[in-house]
């Protein structure tokens, strides 16, 4: 019978965070179990120098990124069109989608916990993201026609929340994965096929960017390489032959791969394709001698992306089950914060914002500190007996989220909503908790677990 571990606290005490947190005292108990027989959790200290600090932060930011990605993807556009179906219309479109998103700033600092874990969030606001979406639309049409115009793009915009995406990097990956942050559950065949996968994609990527060149005043050099399939295919085998391309494997699990090709090796490529395969009298092969006085640059680039086939991605050996875990962990707390000015108040509209979220933050401080943890033990309670605990709880607190836009009301009271996702407080109240060795009831496989004892 697999071996559960059983975490508990009991004592008492008293202690007071000024205008964060009240204490009194306090018992509390938690249940986690491993499916694995003498699975320990050894607790993994974070390198303290900066470069530690910093493989963190990366690996946070990249898994943040990649939840925006599957947000994104997922969003509703018109009727059974989600954003991801719209992109994939297209493969420039979808990787120029990709790339941008990627591309998104981190909102705010990196917060690093005292269990040597780190959180990282991208903010992207609906109109942002539909203004992104019509561009990539009038930039890279479907040729099957598109199944939603450009106003019905903003419309549904208007019913999409602010997106924010999140990532938890801990020290127990980046120990593992300093070769290949965020790979660890990649096989080294998957490694080597997203490689080659982005690699394709990237010297497609270029052909796509060379497609819109000049050949002479009137003629693009679309229009040569649609005259014919065997055209296409040759000039395509001439990049993979002449093209400089570099594969990098980013932590959000996706591989980057930059092309490079110099013009002249290009015009080389398009004559000895005109040669063997062209059958037109549309161009001629003094026509692409002329391509280097009608294009300004000496060199195009492009950028392919990559992700490893799924069946090549390890599942993990077992997944702790959390028994005792509170209703609210799954769930978030929402407040609206309010910041009212007086008749001597000069600060900027920005400034004003920022002061209501802090009041939205006092706000939900309140109700946390209401939450239950067990049996009737308050989270104000347990950290007047867990002091130590109190820095990441306001830590947590700063990572309050804006829901919604900043509102100005009747006698200028600026409103702004704001939410907090409760697991990261879980995880670091269940840190105060003392383990114990309990046994998994004999029908665990099949059916949810009872709670255990105190």
């Amino acid at each position: 019978m697999p071996a559960t571990t059983c975490t508990q606290a009991t004592g008492r005490g008293r202690g007071t965070l000024t205008k964060r947190l009240a204490v009194r005292a306090m018992q509390g108990l938690a249940v986690v179990v491993y499916a694995a027989a003498g699975a320990a959790y050894s607790q993994m200290r974070v390198d303290r120098e900066p470069e530690g600090r910093a493989l963190l932060e990366r690996l946070a930011l990249a898994k943040a990124h990649a939840d925006l990605v599957a947000q994104v993807y997922a969003l509703p556009l018109k009727g059974e069109l989600t954003v991801g179906a719209w992109a994939a219309r297209d493969v420039t479109r979808d990787r120029a989608l990709r790339l941008w998103l990627r591309s998104q700033p981190q909102s705010g600092a990196a917060r690093c916990y005292g269990d040597d874990t780190c959180d990282a969030d991208v903010r992207l606001d609906p109109a942002a993201l539909a203004e992104q979406l019509g561009q990539l639309q009038k930039a890279h049409p479907s040729p099957t026609g598109e199944p939603i115009a450009a106003g019905e793009l903003r419309r549904a915009a208007e019913r999409w929340p602010i997106l924010w995406g999140s990532g938890t990097a801990s020290a127990k990956e980046a120990a593992r994965t300093r070769k290949l942050p965020g790979w660890e559950d990649v096989t080294p065949e998957g490694i080597e096929a997203a490689r080659r996968a982005a690699e394709a994609d990237a010297r497609h990527a270029l052909l796509d960017r060379a497609r819109t060149l000049p050949v002479t005043n009137a003629r693009r050099l679309h229009e040569f390489l649609d005259s014919g399939e065997a055209v296409r295919a040759a000039v395509l085998r001439g990049l993979e032959r002449a093209a400089e391309v570099k594969a990098t494997l980013e932590p959000d699990q996706v591989a980057v791969a930059e092309a490079r090709l110099r013009v002249i090796d290009l015009i080389r490529i398009l004559i000895e394709a005109h040669q063997e395969h062209y059958h037109g009298e549309l161009f001629h092969a003094a026509d692409f001698r002329g391509m280097a006085l009608l294009t300004p640059q000496d060199e195009l680039t492009a950028t392919g992306l990559a992700t490893p086939p799924r069946r090549t991605i390890l599942p993990p050996r077992y997944q702790p089950i959390e028994l005792d875990a509170p209703a609210w962990v799954a769930t978030s707390l929402s407040a609206v914060g309010q910041y009212e000015p007086d008749d001597r108040d000069d600060l900027s509209s920005e400034a004003r914002g920022e002061a209501a979220r802090i009041d939205g933050i006092d706000r939900l401080r309140q109700k946390i500190e209401a939450l239950v943890i067990q049996k009737d033990v308050a989270v104000a309670a347990f950290l007047g007996y867990h002091e130590e605990l109190k820095d990441d709880v306001i830590l947590f607190l700063s990572a309050a989220r804006l829901t919604g836009p900043v509102r100005t009301l009747e006698g200028g009271v600026v409103e702004v909503p704001v939410e907090l996702p409760l697991r990261r407080l879980w995880w670091i109240v269940r840190r105060g908790m003392r383990a114990i060795e309990v046994d998994l009831p004999d029908d665990a496989t099949s059916q949810p677990a009872e709670k255990a004892k105190p």
